[in-house]
This record gives C-alpha cells, sequence and structure tokens, in this order.
C-alpha cells in the first residue's frame, strides 16, 4: 500500500495508538534492546549525520504507519525541508528527532565493521515491532520513510512547531 492510499482512517489511528502510554512503552522497549544488542556488539552512532543521506548509501529507509505517527507524536518537529533523498529532519548535519527516531534509523550504522549483522538484527526487530503492532491491534503498513512523512504531515493529524 502507498503512503498516498494511507489517506482517511490510518493517520488519526496511528496517532491515537502512538499516544497510548502502553505503546510508547513497548516501543521505549523494542528500541532499548535493540540498544543494548547494537552496544555489545560493538556499535555506535558516531553522530556523523552521513546516514541520513540515502541515496550516497543507496537504501531507502522503510517504517510503520505507527511509527511515523511516534515520531511525530514525541515532541513538535520543525516542518521538515522535503527535497531530494536526505531525511528532512537532518538540521545542521544531525538528526533534529534522534530521541525518537525510527527502527531503521537506529539499526543503519556507517561504522565499519557493522554491516554483516545490521540485516539478521533488523528483521528480528522488525518482527518485533509486527508484533506491538499485532498485540495492540494496530493496523500494520510497511513504507517509505520520506513518502509517509509527507502524506503523515498532509494529512492534518500532526501539529507542527508554530511557524512552520
Amino acid at each position: 500500500m502507498t503512503p498516498s492510499q494511507t489517506r482517511g482512517g490510518a493517520w488519526p489511528a496511528w496517532r491515537g495508538a502512538a499516544r497510548r502510554a502502553s505503546v510508547h512503552e513497548a516501543l521505549l522497549q523494542l528500541y532499548d534492546s535493540l540498544e543494548e544488542v547494537a552496544s555489545r556488539r560493538g556499535a555506535r552512532c558516531l553522530l556523523s549525520g552521513r546516514c541520513c543521506h540515502f541515496e550516497a548509501y543507496g537504501h531507502r529507509l522503510y517504517v510503520t504507519g505507527l511509527e511515523v505517527a511516534w515520531v511525530l507524536n514525541q515532541e513538535v518537529p520543525p516542518q521538515p525541508v522535503m527535497s531530494g533523498h536526505a531525511c528532512p529532519y537532518q538540521l545542521q548535519g544531525r538528526c533534529s528527532v534522534h530521541a525518537s527516531r525510527p527502527l531503521g534509523c537506529r539499526i543503519f550504522f556507517c561504522q565499519e565493521g557493522t554491516e554483516a549483522w545490521q540485516h539478521e538484527l533488523y528483521e528480528r526487530k522488525l518482527d518485533q515491532l509486527r508484533a506491538i503492532h499485532d498485540q495492540y491491534g494496530i493496523d500494520y503498513r510497511y513504507m517509505e520513510w520520506l513518502g509517509a512523512l509527507k502524506d503523515a504531515l498532509g494529512s492534518g493529524c500532526f501539529e507542527l512547531a508554530p511557524g512552520s
């Protein structure tokens, strides 16, 4: 399903689910467990901002609708600048939503030597993310980050910082 097909009931439902304390805690536990595993493997975010340039690494970032809603619910982000194939939340070379970034961002390390285990760990954690959707009765849709973000922001369900 494309992001444009999510207009209507999906974004308000994802926003509501992302606001539930139980879902919020489940996502935090998932992300904390990922960081624990990555740390044990010696991975760390170098805060270089290079990973935010998707085209440079030849990849696309995929997320669920719940993740987009959760990111947008965590803080009132500025209106992102949607241009090209870089993440619009990279400001001055850094991630402006680092604390609330989605699963794919949390597991993509540009640190050499991490490539061998990233895919397997991502698939395992994505299964756990799917289980959170199932456990809480949340519609599961997997979509490309930039398109999903544009669609979510265009849905009128999310507030942006004043002056954005």
